[in-house]
């Protein structure tokens, strides 16, 4: 699958620089479940304390940095096009995009 592919090359090249590699154990369709994964297992996740620092804590699991460095991580939001033109749904995206670059709102 490209999305599994894609989600394994951003730690696959510098761990192989360093002579290292990873196992995948499972790939998840999103963050909520690799943190609920992640809780209840004896599983390491990659890559989420930097924007979701609250969900987290709040699931008792400990963030570490990531002492590689990764190439920057591609996010995409996707809407119905009926929404274009709803002023509550352009507020909504502004600050939902705002929180996950860590921008303050506008």
């Amino acid at each position: 699958m490209a999305r599994e592919s894609a989600a394994r090359a951003g730690a696959e090249r510098p761990l192989a620089e360093l002579g290292l590699r990873r196992r995948v154990s499972v790939v998840v369709p999103g963050h909520t479940a690799v943190m609920l994964l992640a809780r209840d297992a004896d599983l390491i996740a990659l890559g989420l304390a930097d924007w979701l620092p609250a969900a987290v804590r709040a699931l008792g699991l400990r963030a570490f940095p990531i002492p590689l460095r990764l190439p920057p991580m591609e996010l995409g939001m996707a809407r119905h096009p009926r929404n274009d033109g709803d002023p509550a749904h352009h507020w909504f995206r502004e600050r939902l995009a705002a929180a996950v670059l860590g921008l303050p709102g506008p």
